[in-house]
């Protein structure tokens, strides 16, 4: 009988072997894969930038964009549209063409945001099923629910805010020792603490408590008209220093961004974080406190006397996200990583604490929609004959957050929000909705601030305007929030200002389409290198050997097409912030602060298919054969928000910028500022504020219209 031989297993060491080859073959499957896309692109055939770097291509350009002004630069050199390199040499397309631009903008079904960059937003505390995450039929569901009559409803909000904002802003111009900076007294918050003045905030009043009535609203709106002592004066508060005459400078970032978490905590879902609040009381206890005149020395237990957990967890997520880290970019290419991300006991206490309370609210949000719907189905009769605006603006629960459950429980179930896509929305409307508000008024006010550019001028011409429509409205608050809105003036230098200084500088998109390959119209046309053929390399070699040189001419040629060619998968950079700023659109003085230039915009900018006054800084494209669009749902929001603010702050404060104090911009999500010569001191705009006397600007100077 023979005898079986056993087959020889493999050694341990041919075992590890195998295990590390498999693994190192995982590993670089993204690069072979980016490696064989490259090569079948047609953007190898576009001109753009040599690469600067083997492992970060021309990404450290791209990012310090808003200073080194390289967009412009490029394309300059390579034409509108060009390619520059990426993460390992992958190739990215950039265009400023406005049609290609719409092209892609109007189809975005086809062209989503890229899967990292959903990832990074979603790690943002906005989570995987917020809006400025989701693509496609989910998008449009979660898009429906916001309307213009219930973003009217909330102006009210805005208008209560404005004012604390601006009695605090004459407290400090008024007082020698109120501190200039919120929640850190002796100076600006630092960049790795940048949500510090999150983390000193009043407890919630109950999520039921009601907007101040409009004689209340009246009553906040009245000006402190105290001059402030200019012999007090003459003194450093909190190591900013006033000037000759006594003026303060205050960081108008911060602040801001404490006025507008208000906002979005009680027009986003019924919340109240009492930023501001806990910054008047801070202010008003910060020169009785043992004699300390900035508070320091109990700065800490009034921290945890404040603390505001829904805040303080929020910034913990949010700033911990922001991070930049080696590994965050390996994340990006190996999905296998996105498993291991931070999740200390911090994170997951702040995730817990998110999510308690958002459920809490949907809760609370949920029974009054249904106790509503019960009052409201026995007085159909009589109110049969209200306008549909009219009913939604009087309804109670006028947060965006009650709109979504309403709109949830009257649709069926396919079209309705489950409680997780609600949930998201909580976070997502702090993420997005009070940094790009508080980044928006922040540049405004600074491009209001500057002597160049005439922007004192248009200041105190536009405060004229503002005082004048004021006195006109009276005291009737709607009559006031209208002609805030009609304010020809107004609404031209917030045009300019977000054309000018966009919250966000750019986004990326990448094709997903049924077809592998599309061809994009351009307005000038492209310049396109001759795919090489095996004709080509024939005719080289003939004209090497032969020296003919019209056959070494031909190969590679460059020439100029009505159009390129996009492959699946291709990324593509919209330069938000240098199409705004193009000179080709805008005329030579594109990067110049001219409000009057709304007055005759030129014929060039007609073609950028805005959602917002021919600029991106809204995005949007037109939509093309129901593949949808892509734009700011809260840009009415935005905008409301900012005349409001406007209205209320330029009224009775002049907003001056030290001639020698240079700001640039710094791009993390949302375009910050910070101060050239103090770069470690962190995000900031110091601006110094002056009480206006109600007689000054009466004869406001009239400027030239260019």
């Amino acid at each position: 009988m023979p005898t079986l031989i056993a087959p020889a297993l493999p050694s341990p060491s041919t075992v590890i072997l195998i295990i590390c080859a498999a693994l190192f073959v995982y590993l670089l499957s993204p690069l072979f894969a980016l490696l064989i896309h490259d090569h079948k692109s047609a953007l190898r055939l576009l001109p753009g930038p040599p690469s600067t770097s083997f492992v970060t291509g021309n990404l450290a350009q791209v990012a310090d964009q808003e200073n080194n002004d390289i967009i412009s630069t490029w394309t300059a050199n390579y034409g509108t549209t060009l390619v520059y390199r990426g993460f390992v040499g992958g190739r990215r397309l950039l265009t400023t063409d406005p049609v290609a631009l719409s092209w892609i903008l109007g189809r975005a079904y086809d062209f989503p945001k890229p899967e990292f960059v959903r990832e990074s937003l979603a790690s943002m505390a906005a989570g995987h099923e917020g809006l400025v995450v989701v693509e496609g039929e989910t998008h449009r569901r979660q898009n429906q629910a916001f309307t213009t009559p219930h973003i009217k409803s909330l102006l009210p909000i805005f208008l209560e805010k404005a004012c604390q904002l601006r009695d605090i802003f004459v407290h400090i111009a008024s007082s020698a020792s109120a501190p200039s900076s919120p929640s850190i007294p002796h100076g600006p918050i630092p960049q790795q603490d940048s949500f510090a003045f999150l983390r000193s905030l009043d407890p919630p009043r109950p999520a039921s408590e009601n907007v101040p009535a409009a004689h209340d609203l009246r009553r906040r709106c009245r000006l402190l008209r105290t001059d402030p002592d200019e012999e007090r004066g003459k003194t450093e508060v909190g190591g900013d220093k006033r000037d000759h005459e006594g003026h303060p400078t205050v960081d108008v970032l911060s602040w801001l961004g404490r006025a507008t978490l208000d906002v979005i905590g009680e027009a986003g879902f019924g919340y109240h974080f009492n930023s501001l609040r806990s910054a008047r009381r801070a202010l008003d206890r910060s020169s009785t406190v043992n004699g300390d005149p900035f508070g320091k020395s109990s700065a800490g237990g009034a921290e945890k006397e404040d603390e505001n957990e829904l805040a303080t967890a929020f910034g913990v997520i949010f700033s911990t996200a922001r991070k930049f880290r080696v590994f965050t970019i390996f994340q990006v290419w190996f999905p296998v990583l996105r498993r291991f991300r931070p999740n200390n006991k911090t994170m997951s206490e702040a995730r817990a604490t998110m999510r308690r309370i958002g459920l809490q609210l949907i809760a609370e949000r949920r029974a009054e929609a249904l106790a509503d719907t019960t009052t409201t189905s026995t007085s159909t009769t009589s109110t049969s004959h209200t306008p549909d605006s009219e009913k939604a603006a009087s309804a109670p629960g006028r947060d965006i957050l009650s709109v979504l459950v309403r709109s949830s429980l009257a649709s069926s179930p396919a079209q309705g929000l489950s409680e997780s896509e609600v949930l998201s929305q909580i976070a997502t409307f702090i993420a997005a909705g009070h940094e790009t508000s508080a980044s928006a008024l922040t540049w405004t006010l600074y491009a209001l601030a500057r002597r160049e550019d005439s922007g004192r001028a248009v200041q105190a011409r536009l405060r004229a305007e503002l005082r004048r429509i004021g006195a006109e409205a009276g005291g009737d608050d709607a009559a006031l929030l209208g002609a805030i809105e009609r304010c020809a003036l107004l609404d031209r230098v917030v045009r300019e200002a977000l054309r000018l200084h966009a919250p966000v500088g750019s986004t990326m998109r990448v094709y997903r389409g049924a077809e592998e390959e599309v061809v994009v119209p351009v307005l000038r046309g492209v310049r396109v290198r001759r795919s090489r053929t095996l004709g080509d390399v024939w005719r080289w070699v003939r004209g090497a050997v032969c020296g003919s040189a019209g056959g070494r001419d031909k190969v590679g040629e460059w020439t100029v097409e009505r159009g390129f060619r996009l492959r699946r998968g291709d990324i593509i950079t919209i330069p938000i912030q240098a199409v705004n700023r193009c000179k080709e659109i805008w005329g030579e003085d594109a990067k110049e602060f001219r409000p009057d230039r709304w007055l005759n915009p030129p014929e060039a900018a007609q073609a950028i298919q805005g959602l917002y006054s021919n600029t991106l800084t809204f995005l949007n494209g037109a939509p093309t054969g129901g593949n949808g669009h892509r734009g700011c749902i809260g840009y009415k929001f935005a905008l409301y928000e900012i005349k409001i603010f406007l209205y209320v702050l330029l009224r009775d404060i002049e907003f001056s910028l030290d001639e020698d104090v240079v700001i640039e911009k710094r791009v993390n999500v949302v375009t910050r500022p910070f101060v050239k010569s103090a770069p470690g001191s962190g995000n900031q705009m110091p601006l110094r504020i002056r009480v206006v006397p109600a007689d000054e600007d009466e004869d406001a100077p009239e400027l030239e219209v260019h």
